[in-house]
């Protein structure tokens, strides 16, 4: 125990850190006095460090010495006796744990500490409340809490709960376990260099998917830009801070992984230290980070016995995650929504069924937990992801390659930490000398060797240049040179060049073929890319023993052999970091690229087996890279050898005795072929008469869009592999192709350049482009300067000398120039060039307001558009078009108040006031435009179009509480009439409801002798009131499925039902009804989706989720009213549709009947009509579901 004299001086520090307090320094201490509160402390601390001892006595010397409480606990318990302040056990238990040094033995866990510091508070509580000098210095309703607190903790502990003690230790671990760039190993060698993640973690950028999100994002006719996504760059910061749902999508090495470990990170980070920096995290409160690899939950199935929910402390058990009672900490967390999940590596799942059943899984999970505010970041390879995609409110991003400033940024922080780390006693001035000098000759390389440049693209291409590079090797022009010589960089060069004798490295013929052995069996069997060390054993043993002319015995196995496989094993470790140990008593590769290299390596080790191999796994996208790796390595050494092998195991072409069968619905879906494709634009050797073959082929399809061209999927793949060719040689041979087929009308010519835009950059392509671009037909304009606008910088320059050229009209010129600024990729010279434009008098009004709408909207320009609109040779519709462009993000009053002016103007056409309505719900929410929407709703002769236009347009208004006053006013007021308070009640439906307005609402929907019109626009927006509001979800499922109820009331009570009940509740109610209510439901469900208003909105794909569950429930299931489904209106519907049918068909017991009925849907001419302009027929959604069912088949 300690001394008296010790303790006093420790209670002399508590006292002191509480006169820190304003409170307690000018009030109680000058009645109580400084002795006598240290004295009452100091005999507090005694008895509790006497209970302590008592109930804990292996912490009383160390927890508690005398350094400890004298110095970092002092002011902890301080708190319990400052006005003001808590302190609770996890802190004072944390305190301890930080004030130990790290000697390199484990620290004791908070949690481990909170029990005897939990007792410790206890007791000084009990002992300074009776302390009679201490009372006016206490606040005895803090001291309440804190005793209600620790009375908690004490019972959470107890129960083996989770208690904040929980939290700090996991934020530990989570810190730890991301805060180096590769924790499993990363050039794991004698000589770790390991890099901290944040030191060298370079932000890059997203692209915009379109055509993988949203119900009403699918055009008719993709374009090569959007093949490969949209035009729309941001940042990830900004993409996770808008967006609560995001799937990132990118090619192996972009970088996925370590933004998810980098999220996991800063969160954890900004948890533990609130003054942690937080300028890479989004906006908003920071949530806590759950990582994990959905490959170890696709692991021996885990999937079907576990949900995502369990998983979860089951996965941080296997991860060596020391905090206790995980699964409590998990299930508060998610429950408050403050929990950002982060699962990694979709694509690493094997299978389609597999796929199918994981990816059903994750949404049942985010269905469950998205509407509490948890956040969700899922990463996967774009290879495969198509054919099982995630649906619901799940936004798409690409990874975007690196440019240059970030190729040079991540140079400059990589290789001045690698110095750092190498060099950890040299100066900080050699340092950037060295790393500077590193960073110049390999951007060197990036600016004056085209195949490096594209390779430096990569995050992890990066790296292994850099690496390759500071041996003094030559850095490769192609993706498969670069992995040959990464991986002997690592095997020998790397460790020599360390001064390792090449002795003791593993012979180069033995690592590639049992590193080869291994990768090809990790790959087949194990998703995770992780093998048990006897399952090692068990595929080297058999291949060392033939190596090495041994005797092998699989019943029993040979000493002698299996020791020398350990001893390689052990060298490839310590020396080439190439398969290392990423979990305890778990190996793989240290990264899924090696896997992959070595993995095709075995593919063509042998030739007599290569077809085979590859003709087996040529179309599961998870053997993609390493056939394509394969192939390329065949051809390094003989470009023959690869043409024949691409003939052979890709297009299935050779002799008549040898000639393989072609993958099955090929005609149809086109495998193969596109896969062939793919072998080009990875430029492996094929003699020069196949590659314009498949060149030809491709371009004849894009342009005449018959046979399986008719199919937008198909289409969007052919373009997505074109617009990814990089050799000049193949870009002229498309572009010659193209340019043969130059077709003469207006519709015709755009279709013609969405195909040819792969090859804008081309010489004659780009000068048919811009000849287009300044033509008389306008669409045909702005679809030509669209595709230039994809190619910038390549023709910025072009573009310009032609804006120049007075012999081109001036108007043609300008609009040019705005239609490039409006494609989205302005540069300073055409800005400059806009505002020329825009001076230029001779320049016709329309051609001037595309000019002004070109450059950055500002108060000027505004002005200037505004004033525009009052030129006599405008029209109505022309100023409209200029101003709803404004509205969208000008700001500016006076844009809707000309938008007032035009939508009152009775003279004008219907569509133009009704266009003019909609623009000012964006340009304004001043008082006079939420008048005049509410005089336009209480209007009884008004047209349905402009009212139902003013009904949304409400929802922007100012003074929301008083507009709803009115609303409801109108509807509860039965002299106004039924069209004034069904639209007041639409008004109201248009944002989520109060209790006050349900509560008026809710009994006019139950009045049968209110009309059907206001009790069907009660019940729509009954759907937006508070999910808690008791029966309210039972109720509107009873009136949705009752045979008796009209359908006009049967159809909104379902739409409200569907956005109230969420699918957990929905799916409980639903195994409640009786057959009749169930057949009664399916009918109104099935109209809600044939309806011609498209009255679900966002709420399709749910009604489609639901219609699925209860006709597959039913004894005998009819597939065909599902497969007709594809017929709704509803666009996003068709889209739930495809998804719902793929995980049916999935199902052996289904697969046969669902893919009959599809091939069926392509040739039934139902399927053949766009249901409205700009849409896809239902036979391109019946296309992409066959297409995805069809993928696992060979």
């Amino acid at each position: 125990m300690l001394t008296d004299a010790v303790v006093w001086r420790i209670a002399g520090g508590v006292v002191g850190a509480a006169l820190k307090s304003a409170p307690v320094k000018n009030t109680a201490l000058r009645a109580v006095g400084r002795e006598p509160l240290q004295l009452a402390v100091k005999n507090s601390l005694a008895k509790a460090l006497e209970v302590l001892q008592e109930r804990h006595p292996g912490w009383t010397g160390s927890l508690f010495d005398a350094s400890f409480l004298e110095h970092e606990a002092a002011p902890l318990i301080a708190r319990v006796i400052t006005r003001g302040q808590q302190v609770v056990p996890a802190d004072l238990a944390r305190s301890y744990v930080r004030s130990l040094s790290s000697s390199g033995e484990r620290l004791p866990l908070v949690r481990e500490v909170e029990p005897a510091a939990t007792t410790f508070l206890e007791a000084f509580t009990a002992a300074i409340t009776s302390e009679s000098a201490a009372g006016p210095v206490l606040d005895a309703r803090a001291i309440d809490e804190l005793r209600t607190d620790l009375a908690a903790v004490r019972a959470a502990l107890g129960a083996g709960a989770a208690t904040e003690a929980t939290t700090w230790d996991y934020l530990d671990w989570a810190i730890d376990r991301n805060l180096h760039l590769d924790p499993r190993g990363t050039f794991q060698t004698q000589r770790q260099v390991k890099l901290r993640l944040e030191e060298i973690f370079v932000s890059l950028d997203a692209a915009v998917l379109n055509e993988l999100n949203g119900p009403d994002t699918e055009h008719d006719e993709p374009s090569a830009s959007e093949s490969s996504g949209s035009r729309v760059v941001l940042g990830w910061k900004t993409v996770l801070g808008a967006h609560p749902q995001v799937v990132v999508l990118g090619d192996p090495g972009a970088g996925k992984t370590t933004l998810l470990r980098h999220l996991a990170l800063a969160n954890a980070r900004a948890l533990a230290d609130p003054d942690a920096p937080r300028e890479d995290l989004p906006e908003g409160r920071v949530r806590l980070p759950v990582l994990i690899r959905i490959g170890d939950y696709a692991q021996d199935e885990t999937w079907r016995r576990s949900s995502l929910t369990d998983f979860l402390e089951k996965f941080h058990d296997l991860a060596d995650c020391p905090a206790d009672a995980l699964g409590d900490l998990f299930t508060q967390r998610l429950a408050n929504g403050d929990v950002l999940i982060l699962l990694d590596g979709l694509d690493e799942i094997t299978t389609v069924t597999d796929r199918t059943g994981v990816v059903k899984r994750v949404e049942e999970f985010v269905r469950r937990h998205a509407g509490a505010g948890n956040r969700f970041v899922i990463t996967s390879r774009v290879a495969g992801y198509r054919e099982v995609p995630l649906t619901g409110d799940f936004v798409h991003f690409r990874a975007r390659d690196m440019d240059r400033e970030q190729i040079e940024g991540f140079l400059r922080r990589w290789c001045l930490a690698v110095e750092q780390a190498q060099a950890p006693h040299a100066s900080a001035e050699l340092h950037r000398g060295a790393a500077g000098a590193e960073v110049s000759a390999i951007l060197a390389a990036v600016d004056h060797a085209p195949g490096v440049a594209r390779l430096a693209v990569n995050p992890l291409m990066l790296r292994i240049l850099a690496l390759i590079h500071s041996t003094g090797a030559q850095l490769p022009q192609k993706r498969i040179e670069l992995y040959r010589l990464a991986a002997d960089t690592l095997a020998r060069t790397w460790r020599t060049a360390q001064g390792v004798p090449a002795s003791a490295l593993a012979e180069e013929r033995h690592v590639t073929r049992l590193l080869g052995d291994l990768a090809y069996w990790i790959h087949s069997n194990r998703p995770d890319g992780m093998a048990r060390h006897d399952e090692i054993l068990q595929v080297l043993g058999p291949r060392w023993a033939k190596i090495n002319g041994q005797p092998w015995d699989e019943e029993d196995p040979s000493p002698t052999v299996l020791s020398e496989v350990e001893k390689f094993l052990a060298t490839v470790r310590v020396h080439t970091g190439l398969f290392v140990e990423r979990a305890p008593g778990r190996y793989g590769f240290l990264h899924l690229t090696f896997q992959e290299y070595y993995a095709a390596r075995y593919l063509v080790a042998l030739p007599r087996r290569r077809i085979g191999l590859i003709r087996a796994q040529l179309h599961d996208p998870r053997w993609q890279e390493p056939i394509l790796l394969a192939l390329g390595f065949t051809g390094l050494s003989s470009a023959e050898a690869s043409n024949d092998l691409v003939a052979a195991a890709v297009l299935a072409l050779g002799d008549e005795d040898e000639e393989p069968a072609p993958t099955p619905h090929e005609e149809l879906l086109g495998r193969d072929f596109l896969f062939a494709l793919r072998c080009l634009a990875d430029e492996i050797p094929v003699d020069r008469p196949l590659a314009e073959k498949l060149l030809g082929q491709a371009a004849e399809e894009l342009m005449h869009c018959q046979g399986r061209a008719q199919y937008s999927g198909y289409r969007a793949s052919v373009l997505a592999v074109l617009s990814s060719m990089q050799s000049a040689s193949y870009r002229e041979v498309l572009a010659g192709r193209f340019l043969q087929a130059v077709p003469g009308g207006s519709e015709q010519r755009c279709r013609w350049i969405g195909a040819a835009a792969v090859v804008a950059a081309e010489p004659r392509m780009l000068e048919q482009l811009l000849e287009f671009s300044v033509g008389a037909d306008r669409q045909v304009q702005f679809h030509a300067a669209g595709a230039l606008a994809t190619w910038v910088p390549e023709i910025e320059s072009r573009i310009l000398d032609l804006s120049r050229d007075e012999s081109v009209d001036l108007g043609v010129r300008a609009r040019l120039v705005a239609a490039w600024a409006e494609a989205g990729m302005p540069g300073l010279q055409v800005e400059e060039r806009l505002v020329q434009f825009s001076l230029d008098p001779g320049l016709d009004p329309l051609g001037r307001a595309q000019v002004l709408l070109g450059l950055e909207v500002t108060a000027e320009t505004v002005g200037q558009l505004l004033e525009l609109g009052k030129d006599p040779k405008l029209t109505s519709a022309e100023e409209l078009m200029v101003l709803t462009s404004l509205a969208q993000e000008a700001g500016d009053p006076r844009v809707g108040d000309r938008l007032l002016v035009l939508s009152r103007d009775e003279t004008q056409d219907l569509s133009l006031r009704d266009a003019a309505i909609g623009a000012l719900g964006r340009a304004s929410s001043s008082p006079e435009t939420t008048e005049y929407l509410l005089e336009l709703i209480s209007a009884p002769e008004l047209e349905p179009l402009l009212r139902s236009r003013a009904v949304k347009a409400l929802n922007r208004a100012d003074g929301r509480q008083q507009v709803n006053d009115r609303l409801l006013a109108w509807a509860a007021d039965e002299a106004q009439p039924a069209v004034v308070r069904s639209s007041a009640v639409a008004a109201l439906g248009e944002r989520p409801l109060t209790d006050e307005v349900t509560q008026v609402l809710l009994p006019l929907a139950c009045d049968t002798q209110q009309g059907s019109a206001l009790r069907a626009a009660v019940l729509t927006a009954l759907g937006w009131a508070d999910r808690r509001t008791p029966g309210l979800a039972e109720w509107l499922l009873k009136v949705g499925s009752d045979p008796e109820t009209e359908l006009a009331l049967r159809r909104p009570a379902l739409v409200a039902w569907i956005q109230l009940a969420g699918w957990d509740l929905a799916s409980r109610l639903i195994g409640d009804l009786d057959p009749g209510r169930t057949d009664c439901l399916i009918g109104s469900l099935s109209c809600c989706l044939q309806s011609s208003e498209r009255i679900l909105g966002v709420r399709a794909r749910p009604a489609v989720q639901l219609l699925f569950y209860l006709r597959l429930r039913q004894p005998v299931v009819d597939f065909v009213p599902l497969v007709n489904l594809m017929l709704t209106p509803h666009l996003g519907a068709r889209g739930a549709v495809v998804d719902e049918l793929v995980k049916v068909g999935a199902s052996p017991v289904h697969h046969v009947q669902v893919c009959e009925l599809l091939l069926a849907a392509l040739d039934d001419t139902r399927f053949g009509e766009i249901g409205r302009p700009h849409g896809r027929p239902a036979r391109d959604y019946a296309y992409d579901a066959l297409r995805r069912l069809l993928a696992d088949e060979v």
